[in-house]
């Protein structure tokens, strides 16, 4: 079984912050990782229509980096 997790984090002169925000989906655990991917892109379409939200979360940086993972359950990001 697999869970769902995004990372997203502030990107400020190119270099990437760890000033950074983690979503976990609350629909899974998955079976495959196949099935935990799809879950993950959907996740960052939905992001991706509230980058205001997400840009105000972190304090308005310059970028974002987005970082998706399946992790088997119980493993940590």
């Amino acid at each position: 079984m697999f869970s769902a997790l995004i990372l997203v984090c502030a990107v400020y002169s190119g270099q990437v912050s760890d000033n950074c925000v983690g979503f976990e989906d609350t629909w899974g655990p998955y079976k495959t990782v196949e099935k935990c991917s799809i879950r993950t892109n959907q996740m960052v379409s939905f992001l991706s229509g509230r980058k205001q939200f997400v840009f105000e979360t972190l304090g308005n940086p310059e970028g974002l980096k987005v970082m998706q993972k399946c992790t088997p359950e119980g493993e940590l990001l």
